[in-house]
């Protein structure tokens, strides 16, 4: 289980990254974070939704 800092950590990546035109979310996070489990991936795309909502 990550800690919350570490949560937003890699979900303002994740941010960076959409805008950058990486891809979706969900691309962004299954392939730049591999070992995250089901539940921090879900953690971290809660928190990218709840400071984007914009991001679908």
């Amino acid at each position: 289980m990550l800690k919350s800092y570490q949560v937003n950590i890699i979900g303002r990546a994740c941010v960076t990254r959409y805008d950058a035109g990486e891809g979706t979310l969900d691309e962004i996070v299954n392939t730049s974070y591999p070992n995250l489990s089901e539940d921090d991936a879900t953690q971290v795309k809660a928190y990218v939704y709840s400071i984007r909502p914009d991001i679908e």
